[in-house]
């Protein structure tokens, strides 16, 4: 139980501070023009309920299972969202560099 704090403290929490499209303002690209994410954001709904009774082992294990499950589906969905991110921050420099070159020339 310990771990699965730890590995949902580890979650970045994407986009939590961006406004909605509409609050953005008009731009040059159609609102819909950037790739969303692709990842798998774990969800602790498939844990599903602890066994009422602890001893019964086949329901721990069962439980057990689908913790570990999710533990091992949070990294996956970590490094996607590092991964995703890393690769719009990219985007933006590229953005950048159009922005300098357009007040340059």
């Amino acid at each position: 139980m310990r771990f699965l704090m730890i590995a949902l403290l580890a979650l970045p929490v994407a986009a939590a501070a961006q406004p909605p499209l509409a609050e953005i303002g008009p731009g040059n690209l159609q609102p819909d023009f950037y790739p969303r994410s692709t990842c798998v954001k774990p969800d602790m709904a498939m844990i599903g309920p602890k066994p009422r009774d602890a001893r019964d082992v086949r329901a721990v294990e069962a439980y057990n299972k689908q913790v570990q499950a999710y533990n091992k589906s949070a990294p996956v969905f970590n490094a996607c969202v590092q991964d995703y991110a890393a690769k719009a921050r990219n985007d933006m420099e590229r953005i950048r560099a159009a922005i300098q070159d357009a007040n340059t020339h």
